[in-house]
Protein backbone atom coordinates (compact mmCIF):
# COMPACT_ATOMS: atom_id res chain seq x y z
CA UNK A 1 0.00 0.00 0.00
CA UNK A 2 1.17 3.52 -0.87
CA UNK A 3 1.30 6.17 2.13
CA UNK A 4 2.29 10.10 1.73
CA UNK A 5 6.02 10.33 3.65
CA UNK A 6 4.30 13.06 6.61
CA UNK A 7 1.90 9.78 6.83
CA UNK A 8 4.86 7.24 6.89
CA UNK A 9 6.80 8.88 9.41
CA UNK A 10 3.63 10.03 11.77
CA UNK A 11 2.91 6.23 12.20
CA UNK A 12 6.53 5.12 13.01
CA UNK A 13 6.41 7.87 15.39
CA UNK A 14 3.19 7.17 17.35
CA UNK A 15 4.28 3.19 17.22
CA UNK A 16 7.63 4.28 19.28
CA UNK A 17 5.17 6.43 21.81
CA UNK A 18 3.05 3.27 21.51
CA UNK A 19 6.21 1.38 23.40
CA UNK A 20 7.18 4.01 25.04
CA UNK A 21 10.37 5.36 23.65
CA UNK A 22 11.01 8.70 24.32
CA UNK A 23 9.26 11.46 21.99
CA UNK A 24 13.13 13.08 20.62
CA UNK A 25 14.06 9.05 19.99
CA UNK A 26 11.20 8.23 18.59
CA UNK A 27 11.20 11.21 16.17
CA UNK A 28 15.00 10.27 15.18
CA UNK A 29 13.73 6.69 14.34
CA UNK A 30 10.33 7.86 12.46
CA UNK A 31 12.76 10.38 10.33
CA UNK A 32 15.38 7.92 9.53
CA UNK A 33 12.53 5.37 8.60
CA UNK A 34 11.15 7.72 6.69
CA UNK A 35 14.30 8.38 4.54
CA UNK A 36 14.97 5.06 4.56
CA UNK A 37 11.55 3.92 3.27
CA UNK A 38 11.73 6.78 0.31
CA UNK A 39 15.29 5.29 -1.27
CA UNK A 40 14.07 1.99 -1.39
CA UNK A 41 15.14 0.52 1.99
CA UNK A 42 12.79 -1.17 3.96
CA UNK A 43 11.75 1.54 6.89
CA UNK A 44 8.91 -0.22 8.07
CA UNK A 45 10.62 -3.18 9.30
CA UNK A 46 13.35 -1.33 10.55
CA UNK A 47 11.18 0.61 12.09
CA UNK A 48 9.36 -2.71 13.72
CA UNK A 49 12.96 -4.43 14.60
CA UNK A 50 14.07 -1.59 16.38
CA UNK A 51 10.93 -0.84 18.52
CA UNK A 52 10.47 -4.79 19.39
CA UNK A 53 14.33 -4.87 20.01
CA UNK A 54 13.54 -1.96 22.10
CA UNK A 55 16.57 -0.09 20.62
CA UNK A 56 15.95 2.94 22.22
CA UNK A 57 20.17 3.41 23.15
CA UNK A 58 21.67 1.97 19.76
CA UNK A 59 19.24 4.95 18.54
CA UNK A 60 20.51 7.20 20.90
CA UNK A 61 24.40 6.29 20.47
CA UNK A 62 24.22 6.32 16.44
CA UNK A 63 22.68 9.54 16.94
CA UNK A 64 25.53 11.26 18.81
CA UNK A 65 27.85 9.26 16.38
CA UNK A 66 26.46 11.73 14.09
CA UNK A 67 26.27 14.10 15.45
CA UNK A 68 30.43 14.21 16.38
CA UNK A 69 30.84 13.05 12.43
CA UNK A 70 29.40 15.72 11.67
CA UNK A 71 31.80 18.07 14.06
CA UNK A 72 34.69 16.68 12.78
CA UNK A 73 35.29 13.47 15.32
CA UNK A 74 36.21 10.23 15.03
CA UNK A 75 32.56 8.44 15.09
CA UNK A 76 32.30 4.58 15.50
CA UNK A 77 29.67 2.09 16.85
CA UNK A 78 29.54 -1.38 17.76
CA UNK A 79 26.21 -3.70 17.14
CA UNK A 80 24.96 -1.80 14.47
CA UNK A 81 21.45 -2.04 12.48
CA UNK A 82 22.85 -1.05 9.32
CA UNK A 83 19.36 -0.26 7.81
CA UNK A 84 18.73 2.12 10.89
CA UNK A 85 22.29 3.28 10.15
CA UNK A 86 21.51 4.44 6.92
CA UNK A 87 18.46 6.04 7.22
CA UNK A 88 20.05 7.86 9.97
CA UNK A 89 22.59 8.85 7.77
CA UNK A 90 20.16 10.49 4.97
CA UNK A 91 17.64 11.93 8.23
CA UNK A 92 20.38 13.80 10.28
CA UNK A 93 22.54 14.37 6.66
CA UNK A 94 19.04 16.27 5.75
CA UNK A 95 19.25 18.27 9.33
CA UNK A 96 22.69 18.67 9.83
CA UNK A 97 23.67 19.89 5.87
CA UNK A 98 25.64 17.46 5.23
CA UNK A 99 26.52 14.14 3.59
CA UNK A 100 27.38 10.70 5.63
CA UNK A 101 28.93 7.48 4.66
CA UNK A 102 28.66 4.70 6.27
CA UNK A 103 31.17 1.69 6.42
CA UNK A 104 30.36 -1.82 8.19
CA UNK A 105 33.01 -4.13 9.11
CA UNK A 106 31.51 -6.84 10.92
CA UNK A 107 29.83 -5.36 14.01
CA UNK A 108 31.45 -2.08 13.82
CA UNK A 109 30.23 0.93 12.05
CA UNK A 110 32.24 3.96 10.95
CA UNK A 111 30.74 7.52 10.14
CA UNK A 112 32.70 9.88 7.94
CA UNK A 113 31.04 13.17 6.29
CA UNK A 114 30.51 13.48 2.66
CA UNK A 115 29.06 16.65 1.38
CA UNK A 116 25.29 17.35 1.49
CA UNK A 117 22.84 15.11 -0.71
CA UNK A 118 19.52 16.35 -1.41
CA UNK A 119 16.52 13.78 -1.32
CA UNK A 120 12.85 14.46 -1.53
CA UNK A 121 10.14 12.02 -0.75
CA UNK A 122 6.61 12.21 -1.50
CA UNK A 123 4.64 8.45 -1.18
CA UNK A 124 5.85 5.16 0.81
CA UNK A 125 5.25 1.80 -0.37
CA UNK A 126 4.21 0.15 3.25
CA UNK A 127 3.55 -3.64 3.47
CA UNK A 128 0.04 -3.96 4.70
CA UNK A 129 0.80 -6.50 7.61
CA UNK A 130 3.68 -3.42 8.83
CA UNK A 131 1.50 -0.26 8.25
CA UNK A 132 -0.80 -2.55 10.76
CA UNK A 133 1.58 -3.43 12.93
CA UNK A 134 2.86 -0.09 13.12
CA UNK A 135 -1.04 1.04 14.13
CA UNK A 136 -1.33 -1.13 16.56
CA UNK A 137 1.39 -0.13 18.28
CA UNK A 138 0.15 3.25 18.28
CA UNK A 139 -2.82 2.56 19.31
CA UNK A 140 -1.47 1.98 22.78
CA UNK A 141 -0.42 5.80 23.07
CA UNK A 142 -4.25 7.25 22.25
CA UNK A 143 -5.93 8.45 25.56
CA UNK A 144 -8.75 6.37 26.67
CA UNK A 145 -12.23 6.98 25.94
Amino acid sequence: MRVSSNEFEGAVLKAAKGADWPYALAEELAKACRMLSATGGDGAGAALRAIGAGSRDNVAEAVSAFELAAAGEAAVLTNVNVDLLQGLALSLGASLDTGFAVSVDGDIATITTLPPVLHTTAEIDVAPDDWRALNDLAARSYVPA
